[in-house]
């Protein structure tokens, strides 16, 4: 039998940062590749040239069908793989398709053949971990009448009206797909909102279609309306949805639940009750659900309902051969934590031990976990120092060549933190003589001087509790070290470049700040970045409306508020949680929304490019608040609002979590044009990001 020609297909735009990756893994097994650019910006079509991939143009029109389509329509080979730029087959994997191939046309006879080979599809973190299992036909015969349909979340189907047939190689091939990567998301969920909501506004009854729109909302911070198009769905009885995606959907409407503010979650209960009882009439078998109740019962603070709950999922899972969504990043980890703080504080230690022990397995940097149970290990009369070591090693890579040193430092960090001396002294053992050495040198540590001599190193700051000294003993360190010994313990060296360079700076703005919450945060911060860290920075979340603080902006009765970038939704409902309905006029700006609000008085959205947006031209009467929150151009937008800062003194609300400089830049611009400003940080939470703000007031 003749040998099996296979057409690689993709459709880009401004894929630079992944073609080369995209275009690499296929090159020993396919025959062509076929790129179909709609529209890029960038060096996209420059560098799937030099690979020697066939590029084709297609103008967008707002349907990924179409452009799929087209580029199939330029595949000359026998059997097509089609992936996006953000998306991957493994080594392991691509070397068994055209085997699988030639066997599937050698075992089926002819019209019994598959059309198409099913893979599994794995969802990528930040950190490269599987977070989501899914199962895709990519792989599919050129046939002819083998196209997509749907203008977004295209599926295939035969334009002859067959049905097509489809080998499942879930347990073969696994496609890897880095698309879930935090800084993706948000600018996927701009670029499929107006395709969706279109799509339901042309066909009201598309449950698929109101299902991918309540992922998109959720995608771009939109939780209240993210939340409603799942109940939407569920609401009429989830039509024409798969039992699969029907429980992908009340998991997500439990999650999004837990994402809601304080004061809307509790009020949700009688609705998650009423959902999850739905779910198991319906005996659908998908453990997420469980996992997303149980945590969203671990918000609201229903103790023994979650303990239930969660008990019953991780049942559920034990015997769960399907994908997996929430739990592994929203489930596991966070079910074994809550468990074992509940079994600890219930005296039953040998529970908590466990269910830290598989928290820990699942990601062994949880510094708080960890602490906690060489806690217990500790005072286990029964347990020797010497078990607890090899126990560890279990987990933690204590003798690889390349992590050893930081897994080890990790730990004795732990181990020293619970002043368990027998245990420090059998890791310090277990390191070289040159470990050791560096060791003891950097625990000589000359940057830790005590109160009196930090006293007369910054007298310009008045030292009166412990944030004081942890600060500068910071800046001393940063004084005292070089980069490189910062890249030796693992940590960024860059940013600790960043940080040494702008020390002044991060000194000016730490007198600067009116308070010790502030002054807290700004140390948090820094011990995440230059010492990765998390630690200090969880003390400090607020627990109140995000962006919002009451003790710094008390009241806004009568004022013009600006609100510009992401969030929109969510922050300004939490204004007019918090300030009710005493505001003078409220105007939104956004990149990708503007059908907000029609409910409330006087607030108004306008949909804008944030490149060109100065509101010293776009708004001309007097501003009492601006918020500001963008991905890029954070700078440029902050310096359209020059006049009205200079001038009328507005407050301030920016968020720079996405913007390392910012936290130096900002402040200094601030005071620049206004020194009468004084400054504060605050630190909350919005899903599962880290929302850092600078208030100026």
């Amino acid at each position: 039998m003749k040998d099996l020609k296979i057409s690689q297909c993709m459709i880009v735009k401004d894929e630079e940062e992944n073609i080369r990756r995209a275009l690499s893994w296929g090159k020993d097994i396919v025959w062509e590749q076929v790129v179909v650019d709609t529209g890029s910006s960038d060096n996209t079509v420059e560098i799937a040239k030099e690979l020697g991939a066939k590029v084709f143009y297609f103008p967008w029109r707002d349907d990924f069908s179409a452009a799929k389509n087209y580029a199939i329509k330029q595949a000359k080979g026998d059997w097509i793989v089609f992936l996006d730029a953000d998306e991957y087959f493994e080594p392991a994997s691509a070397r068994k398709i055209p085997e699988m191939l030639q066997q599937m046309q050698e075992k089926f006879p002819i019209g019994k053949r598959p059309d198409m080979i099913r893979a599994t599809l794995q969802n990528l973190d930040d950190k490269g971990r599987t977070f989501m299992v899914a199962k895709q036909d990519r792989i599919f015969c050129n046939s002819g009448d083998i196209r997509y349909k749907n203008p977004i979340h295209e599926e295939l189907y035969s334009t002859s009206g067959r049905k097509l047939l489809s080998l499942d190689a879930t347990k073969s091939l696994s496609i890897m797909h880095t698309g879930y990567k935090s800084a993706v998301i948000s600018e996927k969920g701009k670029r499929n909102l107006p395709l969706l909501q279109k799509q339901v506004e042309q066909e009201p009854e598309n449950n698929v279609a109101w299902g991918y729109l309540a992922e998109s909302l959720a995608g771009t911070g939109q939780i209240t309306q993210a939340r409603q198009a799942v109940e939407h769905v569920l609401d009429g009885g989830a039509k024409g949805l798969t039992q699969e995606r029907q429980g992908e959907l009340y998991a997500l409407w439990l999650t999004l639940a837990g994402d809601e503010m304080p004061e809307v979650r509790l009020t949700l209960s009688g609705k998650a009750y009423q959902y999850y009882s739905q779910f198991s009439d319906a005996q659908i078998l998908n453990p997420d659900v469980e996992f997303a109740m149980s945590n969203y019962l671990a918000q609201v603070g229903l103790e023994e309902d979650a303990v239930r709950m969660y008990k019953q999922a991780f049942e559920k899972l034990e015997h769960w051969q399907g994908g997996a969504s929430f739990r592994l990043t929203g489930g596991i980890q966070k079910g074994c934590n809550y468990l074992a703080l509940y079994y600890l504080k219930n005296g039953q230690v040998r529970q908590a031990v466990s269910y830290l022990t598989l928290s820990l397995r699942m990601d062994h940097n949880q510094e708080d976990a960890l602490i906690i149970l060489l806690g217990l290990f500790k005072e286990d009369a029964n347990t020797t120092a010497e078990q607890v070591y090899s126990f560890l090693n279990g987990i933690y890579q204590f003798d690889d060549a390349t992590i050893g040193l930081k897994e080890r430092l990790f730990v004795l960090k732990a181990a020293i933190a619970k002043d368990y001396q027998e245990l420090v002294t059998l890791i310090r053992q277990g390191m070289s003589e040159e470990q050791q050495n560096w060791l003891h040198a950097a625990e000589k540590k000359p940057w830790m001087l005590n109160p009196k001599e930090l006293k007369k190193r910054y007298p310009e700051i008045l030292i009166g509790n412990r944030t004081d000294i942890d600060f500068l003993h910071l800046m001393e360190e940063l004084a005292c070290r070089p980069s490189q010994e910062f890249e030796r313990e693992g940590y960024g060296v860059e940013t600790a470049a960043m940080l040494k360079e702008h020390r002044d700076d991060f000194l000016r703005l730490y007198r600067r700040l009116g308070d010790y919450r502030s002054k807290q945060v700004l140390h948090a911060i820094m011990e995440m970045w230059l010492h990765q860290e998390k630690r200090f920075l969880s003390y400090t979340k607020e627990s109140g409306v995000p962006y919002w603080d009451r003790d710094l902006i008390p009241m806004a009765e009568g004022e013009f508020c600006v609100n510009v970038g992401e969030w929109i939704r969510q922050s300004t409902e939490g204004f007019l949680y918090c300030y009710g309905d005493l505001y003078g006029k409220i105007s939104c700006f956004s990149e990708n929304e503007t059908n907000l609000f029609s409910e409330y008085r006087d607030v108004v959205v306008k949909k804008i490019d944030f490149r060109t947006l100065r509101l010293d031209d776009e708004v001309m009467e007097d501003l009492g608040i601006i918020r500001l929150d963008a991905e890029v151009g954070l700078r440029s937008l902050l310096e359209g609002c020059e006049r009205h800062i200079r001038e009328e003194r507005p407050r301030l609300v920016v968020s720079i979590e996405k913007h390392l400089n910012a936290l130096y830049e900002i402040p200094k611009l601030l005071l620049e044009w206004n020194p009468e400003y004084i400054l504060y940080l605050r630190h909350y939470r919005q899903e599962t990001e880290q929302q850092l703000v600078l208030f100026a007031v």
